[in-house]
């Protein structure tokens, strides 16, 4: 599967809407609301992309990420998905108690 399927496929598969795209030499980065995804030649890396956490999302954020995964990992989408499902929830949990709280 190339990045392009991948992107999509995951964007399918989960809540995650990428709104922009970069490159860095071989590193394609896809952005979406809370994370960036690193796609690197042979692993995936997702880090925090969020500009103004609260202290509850801030906290969750430094304790789950980076994650990374190698793309040659048994069943390694399945991980992935699972993975970002939850984290993904939990980032959109936080993010609606730091409001309530301000």
């Amino acid at each position: 599967m190339n990045i392009d399927e991948l992107v999509n496929q995951i964007s399918n598969d989960t809540a995650i809407d990428f709104h922009s795209f970069e490159q860095d030499k071989d590193v394609i980065i896809a952005k979406s609301h809370f994370f960036d995804f690193r796609f690197y030649p042979t692993y995936l890396e997702i880090v925090d992309s969020y500009v103004l956490p609260g202290p509850i999302l801030k906290n969750y954020l430094q304790e789950k990420l980076p994650f990374r995964i190698d793309f040659v990992v048994d069943n390694y989408y399945d991980i992935l998905v699972n993975t970002i499902d939850e984290i993904h929830d939990n980032c959109i949990n936080a993010e609606y108690r730091d409001e309530e709280e301000e």
